[in-house]
């Protein structure tokens, strides 16, 4: 068990915790979940233009998971934070208070990621030069839940092919991140310290890690203010790393 007071201020300003995630993300066996909403009206073959708005879909999802998890399941900056490898992260416990967001937060943050980003991906549909393509309001909705993340996406696009027009509007995919778990562990982590402000209790750390298996890494900010560095654990060799 490491002693606070073996660094300046914390015994009498507490200490300040901010979280940053990090995930193994798997990209060879993302699957995509089926459209809820048939095609209308079709006379040709719309099927690469839901794939490909389903594939910028996993795109900027898999972004939206590194960005925000870099920034403790925050999108926009947090009031309340440091700025850390060129982004700013928010404090999860300061002077005594509990400042974790809640889960419906962090899905919404991933949510206006997607939402305010998949249309540089989408472009306008430039890679369908033989269709006359145009989309409605864009509306994301991530769930984050168990060993995988959910994200739909409301897109209502009418394509047209000559005389012919078909209708696409929900699009889905599914990947197999256990996001959750470093929210848990970031929950856990601050909790073991609104339990004991005055010692970082290493043993109990370690026992978490295990619970969730993820690694936690600690790291001295500055004077009152510790980092603790959360990343999933994986025995699978053929992944992609995202570390933030």
């Amino acid at each position: 068990m490491m002693k606070k007071s073996q660094i300046s201020f914390f015994i009498i300003a507490g200490i300040l915790i901010f979280i940053a995630f990090s995930f193994f993300a798997y990209l060879n066996d993302l699957e995509s979940e089926k459209s809820k909403t048939e095609p209308k009206s079709t006379y040709f073959d719309i099927a690469p233009v839901k794939n490909f708005v389903e594939s910028c879909l996993r795109e900027k999802s898999l972004e939206a998971l590194e960005f925000t998890g870099s920034k403790g399941g925050y999108y926009n900056d947090p009031v309340f934070g440091v700025d850390y490898l060129y982004r700013k992260v928010p404090y999860y416990y300061n002077m005594g208070g509990n400042l974790t967001p809640t889960i419906e937060f962090v899905e919404e943050s991933v949510s206006d990621y997607i939402e305010d980003s998949i249309s540089l991906c989408i472009n306008d549909f430039i890679a369908f030069p033989g269709f006359e393509i145009s989309g409605g309001e864009i509306n994301a909705d991530a769930l984050l839940s168990g060993d995988k993340v959910v994200l739909r996406l409301n897109y209502p696009i009418a394509v047209k092919q000559g005389n012919s027009t078909a209708n696409l509007e929900d699009f889905a995919v599914e990947l197999p991140v256990r996001f959750i778990d470093l929210y848990d562990t970031g929950l856990q982590i601050t909790g073991l310290q609104i339990e004991d402000s005055d010692n970082i209790c290493l043993s109990c750390l370690t026992d978490i890690a295990i619970s969730n298996n993820v690694s936690i890494s600690l790291e001295n900010y500055n004077e009152d203010t510790i980092l603790f560095k959360v990343a999933l654990n994986t025995t699978v060799q053929n992944y992609e790393v995202m570390q933030f």
